[in-house]
């Protein structure tokens, strides 16, 4: 069989597993219950790249919002400024007070990023967050009378 015969039956193969649903895109992001335990304590003993497969699981395998903003919260924790970005934007999906409030203050730290372009992605981010029209708009108006009071730790390394 010549190579590009060979190659674009592996091609149509590959579709067909497709569109029957035997392999998704997703599907590279998939856990076991182990491999998550697993991940779970590594991440929690400060793994970055644990914290970040578990945040890719909750985000684009089993997608479960309250989970996905836990370990974004614990990458950001570690420091890592982009995560710091995607965490806001998943707290202000959320919504209500406290996760926009949040969201405002890891956009604030992340704009102080070593990485140009991600603190010009916090600097847009943290202008849609404060438009009228974010979910989160009348919260940020108001915080001037709240006594939430938020301290991320202190943006580290090259994240």
């Amino acid at each position: 069989m010549k190579p590009k015969a060979a190659a674009l039956i592996a091609f149509c193969f590959s579709l067909s597993m497709l569109a029957v649903g035997a392999v998704t895109p997703a599907d590279e992001y998939a856990l076991t219950p182990g491999q998550i335990n697993d991940l779970a304590q590594q991440a929690s003993a400060g793994d970055r790249n644990a914290t970040l497969r578990l945040v890719q699981f909750y985000l684009l395998y089993d997608p479960d919002l309250a989970k996905a903003i836990h370990w974004q919260r614990v990458a950001a924790k570690q420091g890592n400024a982009v995560q710091m970005v995607n965490l806001a934007s998943s707290l202000s999906i959320a919504g209500g007070k406290t996760n926009c409030l949040e969201a405002e203050q890891w956009l604030l730290q992340a704009k102080s990023a070593k990485r140009s372009h991600v603190a010009a992605r916090a600097t847009r981010e943290l202008e849609l967050l404060r438009s009228a029209e974010s979910k989160c708009a009348h919260w940020l108006s108001q915080r001037a009378t709240s006594n939430y009071s938020f301290k991320p730790n202190p943006l580290r390394g090259s994240a």
